[in-house]
């Protein structure tokens, strides 16, 4: 159970790093994403006369795709700029989730490419060869516990 716990673990944390090393390569369009948001309020308490933090709000639900309908654009000009953050968010919410996507098929390959080994019905190894070498075991996907080395 302790080691397929581990192994699950592991696989978080390849997942992490991989997203995070795809996530770095999308840092200037999360920036824009965030100063259109932040014009598209603007423009919003402009255009509706709503207040600053209120048209920020909405553009915030609405470029994020949550629109709870609590605030709502009220003229044609505020709902026009409405619509160009929702799918100025689409867009962005599309390339986030295809790098998520991109690191999970890193993670997956990884973890696969990993060599299993059934040490029980190895025909030269024993458990006292494996203990004597956890550096190289600790990389490899075993069938029992090597958590003394």
């Amino acid at each position: 159970m302790y080691k397929m716990f581990q192994e699950d673990l592991y696989a978080v944390w390849l997942f992490l790093s991989n997203l995070g090393i795809v996530i770095k390569h999308l840092y200037w369009l999360i920036l824009i994403f965030i100063f259109c948001i932040f014009i598209g309020g603007m423009l919003l308490a402009v255009f509706d006369q709503k207040s600053f933090w209120k048209s920020i709000y909405l553009a915030f639900i609405t470029a994020l795709t949550i629109g709870y309908g609590d605030v709502t654009p009220h003229t044609h000009r505020a709902k026009f700029v409405s619509v160009i953050i929702g799918l100025i968010g689409l867009v962005v919410t599309g390339v986030v989730v295809a790098a998520a996507i991109k690191a999970a098929e890193a993670t997956i390959e990884e973890l696969e490419s990993r060599p299993v080994i059934d040490i029980e019905h190895h025909p030269v190894m024993n458990d006292e060869q494996v203990l004597s070498d956890c550096n190289f075991w600790s990389n490899t996907r075993l069938h029992f516990d090597i958590s003394n080395c």
